[in-house]
């Protein structure tokens, strides 16, 4: 059924199951990819220009620019054009997405907030951790000091 759903590439076509994918396909190689990298470069100069130039000085102070700053901010676009590497990745069965049930990773809503008894506090298998042991250390501070 994966092989149902070709994926293509908007420059070259249908990519073959048995092509490489690389990261710089969506990094560098996109239209879009090229658009953004251009934008967050003009935007990164005229910021380190707006230093002296009062223009630019009041540009880059507004609430647009904090904004463009987000947009442009370069691991931000990392983050979001390797999505779609992702995506290609998944999609063609190179990666496999599963959901861990592993006991390790349950959170119980207890005070402990794990299933492991030996870290809960209020269970008297914790020894000294356990709220009513008499090596507790809410049991030392609770004591009169002679």
């Amino acid at each position: 059924m994966m092989d149902a759903i070709p994926e293509t590439d908007a420059a070259q076509g249908p990519v073959s199951p048995d092509r490489k994918l690389r990261l710089s396909q969506w990094l560098w190689k996109r239209w879009y990819a090229k658009l953004w990298w251009a934008g967050a470069t003009v935007y990164w100069i005229g910021f380190a220009l707006s230093f002296g130039i009062v223009p630019f000085v009041r540009f880059y102070e507004s609430t647009f620019a904090g904004y463009l700053n987000v947009v442009f901010y370069p691991p931000v676009i990392l983050m979001l054009l390797g999505t779609g590497f992702v995506r290609a990745k998944v999609r063609r069965g190179d990666w496999i997405i599963t959901a861990d049930d592993s006991e390790l990773h349950k959170v119980n809503h207890s005070m402990g907030g794990s299933l492991n008894p030996y870290s809960n506090p209020l269970d008297p298998r914790s020894g000294s951790l356990w709220v009513g042991s008499q090596e507790s250390i809410s049991r030392v501070f609770g004591k009169k000091w002679p």
